[in-house]
């Protein structure tokens, strides 16, 4: 007790001018040192294992955080411009914190140089955060006034001797562009309390100024491919079979549980869709590989595996190249806009007899949701007539992207809002519901139009959606932070008339009804459909294709890769795993390393198996592990 009597007139003759109480000094440490304290001890709470498992490079970020806001706080009780300076920059660190606490918030990771350099060198990727920018800016605003007006109100009562004062200054704002040009260059794998990683980060930006030019460079071509470069096709014959078309409907973001992937009596947000196809065959356990279209729909056209090489991905000939080899018509129908992603690149100079894009129907479209669903599909029905037989012909929805297009004449599904936060969950799922639809009037559209033409009897329908949608079921909202079932379960089936598929196939499909599926079955079957499966010439391509076709059966004892980003999509949260049947062992970088569920069992996914859970998986899941960090992480 007598050594606080004498420490505090010793520190207020130090740093403060003219006689101050303890009260006062007791104040004005806690108005210094309240927010950096409580941000840190913050970030400790929601990641632990991270502070105690980065190693001390950590702590020394930490310390950085500390001393940052506690100098800047000192320096703004500097009298004059200094004082004012150290104020703004005080309001900029805590301004870091509030943006990375909405990005914690929504997809349980913090904002790093890999995260902005990706979305800068991805065309339209900024345009996600294009409706949710007055929230960040809310977060950005409230968590600057904590850092700042605590000093501020301050430094009216108190004055900090003017040589001190000038001194924290001095070292704050040194600490502050060190860390914006310096320090942050090691805050790498979320390793580091989320001011610094943001500062790093913006300082990283700022110095390399990686950015994608007019709308052309993109994530392959930064390492080192321009456009796509396909194999030459040589020209064969389908095999023998039904004759029968093939229309492929893609949609976008819906999860297998927002829709009837099987024929149901009650079906709220697709009634329509249900009605027309009554005698589908569905899949009820089909999981995408990944989390982005634009790497499903590499998937999907190649049959290629998520862990491709971006050079095997850019030469691997599509289904569209395959088809137009062997003699099929072909068409492509989105409402995409082709510059996100720079998605056009999957289409450019392909033989595809009749292609279209959102931008054909709408130019000025908002990037995210692309051109209406119906205008992409009153194309198609116009186009379709005009296909000779045999076609293979896809319709390219994008609609169910966020923020939701929807019909505010027809949205059953209220409150609805595309606000983007865990207090809105319920109004922002209701306008996904809403969008889905109208969608679905969109797609029994397509289908009755479909079955009317003469060629409706002998045309078989496959749909499928390219990812799922989070709605903070594991502490993340939307597409491409997890591999967790919500973002990855998705519907599929397919709607063949009598006839058009043979005793032997329709009894496969039926058996896969509840077996374990993912995407990589899709362009086995589409081929098969084409009959285009065992074509000699091709099979060197055919080898390489990882999944199964569907009317064939499907190997239990496969092990899928997955991913939320790849060589030719960056991504925000690079997460990846394997899946093996009902198991499935994943690794998110770093917060929350290698888990194991049994998504049969636990379909919440709420119960880590450990290791031992998925022992069969630990040997290629290292194997994946090294692959990954050095392909996309560079580690």
């Amino acid at each position: 007790m007598e050594t606080w009597r004498v420490a505090i007139p010793i520190a207020a003759r130090f740093v403060f001018k003219g006689y101050v109480s303890r009260r006062q000094i007791i104040a004005v440490v806690a108005s210094v040192m309240a927010s950096p304290i409580v941000a840190l001890g913050v970030d400790f709470v929601r990641r632990r294992d991270v502070w105690l498992g980065t190693g001390p490079a950590f702590f020394l970020f930490a310390a950085v955080s500390l001393l940052l806001g506690v100098m800047l706080g000192v320096g703004a009780f500097r009298r004059g411009a200094l004082g004012v300076i150290a104020l703004v920059l005080l309001g900029l660190v805590g301004a870091t914190v509030g943006m990375q606490s909405f990005a914690f918030s929504n997809f349980h990771a913090y904002a790093d140089y890999d995260a902005l350099r990706n979305a800068a060198i991805t065309p339209g990727v900024f345009a996600v955060f294009e409706p949710v920018l007055s929230t960040v800016a809310m977060w950005a605003l409230v968590s600057a006034a904590l850092f700042a007006l605590p000093p501020a109100i301050a430094r009216w009562r108190l004055e900090v001797e003017r040589r001190r004062a000038t001194t924290a200054f001095v070292l704050g704002a040194s600490l502050f562009a060190a860390t914006f040009l310096v320090v942050g260059y090691g805050a790498r794998d979320q390793g580091a309390p989320p001011d610094v990683l943001l500062l790093g980060a913006l300082g990283r930006m700022a110095l390399t100024r990686p950015r994608a030019t007019d709308n052309v460079k993109t994530t392959w071509q930064l390492r080192g491919l321009r456009d796509r470069t396909p194999q030459d096709v040589p020209k064969a014959s389908p095999g023998e079979g039904i004759q029968r078309n093939v229309l492929f409907i893609l949609t976008e973001s819906i999860t297998a549980d927002a829709v009837c992937v099987a024929p149901a009596a009650d079906c709220p947000r697709d009634p329509m869709t249900n009605a027309a196809t009554p005698r589908r065959l569905p899949f009820m356990r089909m999981r995408s590989v990944d989390a982005a279209t634009q790497i499903s729909f590499g998937v999907m056209f190649t049959g290629l595996p998520v862990t491709a090489s971006a050079s095997q991905l850019l030469t691997a000939p599509t289904l569209f190249e395959l088809a137009h080899a062997a003699g099929i018509s072909t068409a492509y129908w989105s409402s995409q806009d082709p510059t996100f992603g720079n998605a056009v690149m999957w289409t450019k100079g392909v033989p595809i007899d009749r292609v279209a894009w959102g931008a054909d129907f709408d130019p000025k479209a908002n990037p995210l949701v692309g051109a209406p669903d119906e205008a992409a599909a009153e194309r198609a029905i116009a186009d379709i007539a005009g296909l000779h037989e045999p076609f293979f012909a896809v319709l390219h929805y994008n609609n169910t992207h966020y923020p939701y297009r929807i019909d505010p004449a027809d949205a059953p599904f209220q409150p609805q809002s595309e606000r983007v936060s865990r207090s809105n969950v319920t109004a922002l799922r209701n306008r996904y519901w809403d969008a889905i639809h109208m969608q679905d009037k969109t797609t029994a559209k397509v289908l009755g139009a479909v079955r009317s033409m003469p060629f409706g009897p002998r045309t078989v329908v496959v749909y499928i959606s390219d990812h799922g949608e989070s709605f903070y079921e594991h502490d993340v909202v939307l597409h491409e932070s997890s591999l967790f079932d919500p973002e990855l379960r998705v519907p599929a089936w397919i709607d063949a008339p009598e006839g058009t598929l043979t005793p032997d196939e329709t009894g496969v499909a039926r058996s896969l009804r509840d077996v374990p599926l993912t995407e990589l079955d899709v362009a086995p079957t589409l081929l098969d459909l084409m009959h285009l499966g065992d074509v000699e010439p091709w099979r060197p391509w055919l080898r390489a294709m990882a999944g199964t076709s569907l009317l064939r059966g499907h190997p239990r004892d496969r092990v899928d890769a997955i991913a939320t980003c790849n060589e030719l999509w960056s991504c925000f949260v690079p997460a990846w795993g394997l899946l093996r049947g009902d198991s499935k062992y994943v690794f998110r970088s770093p917060e929350r390393g290698f888990r194991c569920f049994d998504t049969r069992a636990d379909p919440g996914e709420s119960r880590d198996l450990g290791e031992a859970g998925c022992s069969e998986l630990a040997l290629p899941m290292r194997a994946l592990d090294d692959r990954e960090r050095k392909v996309l992480l560079g580690r």
